[in-house]
């Protein structure tokens, strides 16, 4: 089968974290046998060949190419008022380079129903459509009056997504794909070696995160100020790294901030170094919180123990004020961790969905 795959997010350089979800259901699907052409918009800032060699859409001068990739769509559009531009311009290149290409696919698959959901849907056809939802692009269709959500429901439509509750907030039926998105490590060094060349020591408290409001880096901050002998280990960037290694400083926190981790094994060093991996998200004031962040099934194939926040885990995750007590505990008292397998390949699952969309499409037309 040839399959197109339209999104906005895509690893940009090796070891980039940027959309590797996208590139592993890519690669699952490439596995099987398919031929996979991916769009994605094209990154302001690449300075090496993308892992993957997807197909770039430039959108806009690349100067102004500012709107995808880096912190994110959410927080490019909150701290920078020029990367509204490519939220009108990125639509109409996809679409244009999309309509360009589909004749030679089989099926189409989205990654963020919106926008790239209904461009898929003006030019597909009959063919069978898979849209992935994620996070933010659940937070914004949901948002939306319910006259929009017309498209949702066409034949010939499959959905698949990261939780129960983004199902239910878009109003999708018991026939959509629920799972998370797979997670896929290298060969991790030992811990020795892992230390050295980062250069950190101590009870280390890791993070791979992208460093924006939601992730809630400051609540880990202030707990790591409570304990001695503590190195927080951040791996990421984004528009909240000044601000917050000024309060890291300020609050006499040892700490590292890598910026972005690139080349092969440069994600498995941080989790090979840390003694526990911290997720602190937490649920903005929108209403916006996370879907199921690949970094920390990442952690968890690591066989790292993690700690949550009550927006990934409402039952057991951690109110603000309670991970410093977290943080002791695991010191004191490693937690046994059951080192899950590697989880399987997205591509049945995937294919299941798109020949049951196929049908459904033949069954609506009568044919």
């Amino acid at each position: 089968m040839r399959i197109g795959l339209l999104t906005t997010s895509y690893p940009r350089f090796p070891g980039d974290i940027s959309g590797t979800f996208v590139a592993t259901f890519a690669d699952d699907l490439r596995a099987e046998g398919h031929e996979v052409e991916v769009l994605a918009p094209e990154p302001r800032d690449a300075t090496e060949s993308a892992p993957r060699d997807p197909t770039w859409v430039r959108y806009a001068p690349r100067a102004l190419e500012r709107t995808f990739h880096g912190a994110g769509v959410p927080d490019n559009l909150r701290t920078d008022p020029l990367a509204w531009l490519g939220a009108g311009t990125y639509p109409l290149a996809l679409l244009q380079a999309a309509r360009r290409r589909v004749e030679r696919w089989d099926a189409l698959v989205t990654h963020f129903g919106l926008p790239a959901g209904p461009i898929a849907e003006a030019i597909r056809g009959a063919r069978p459509h898979l849209c992935v939802w994620h996070s933010a692009d659940v937070h914004l269709q949901a948002r939306l009056p319910r006259w929009t959500r017309g498209w949702l429901h066409r034949p010939g439509l499959a959905h698949w997504v990261v939780t129960e509750d983004a199902r239910k907030r878009l109003g999708l039926g018991p026939d959509t794909v629920v799972e998370p998105m797979r997670a896929v490590l290298g060969p991790l060094p030992t811990r020795e070696a892992a230390r050295r060349a980062l250069n950190v020591e101590g009870f280390v408290v890791g993070v791979l995160a992208r460093l924006v409001p939601i992730k809630g880096i400051e609540v880990l901050i202030e707990a790591c100020a409570e304990l001695d002998d503590v190195t927080l280990l951040v791996a990421g960037d984004g528009p909240e790294r000044p601000r917050l290694e000024t309060l890291a400083r300020a609050r006499g926190v040892r700490s590292r901030f890598l910026g972005w981790v690139r080349g092969p094994g440069a994600k498995e060093r941080v989790l090979a170094a840390a003694d526990v991996m911290a997720f602190p998200s937490r649920r903005l004031r929108s209403g916006r919180s996370e879907g199921a962040p690949v970094a920390l099934r990442e952690a968890r194939l690591a066989g790292r123990p993690t700690l949550v926040s009550r927006a990934i885990d409402a039952e057991e995750g951690l109110g603000d004020d309670e991970w410093a007590a977290a943080l002791r505990r695991v010191r004191q008292s490693p937690p046994a961790v059951v080192r899950p397998s590697a989880s399987a390949s997205m591509a049945p699952r995937a294919l299941a969905a798109l020949r049951a969309a196929r049908d459904g499409s033949r069954r609506a037309a009568g044919t």
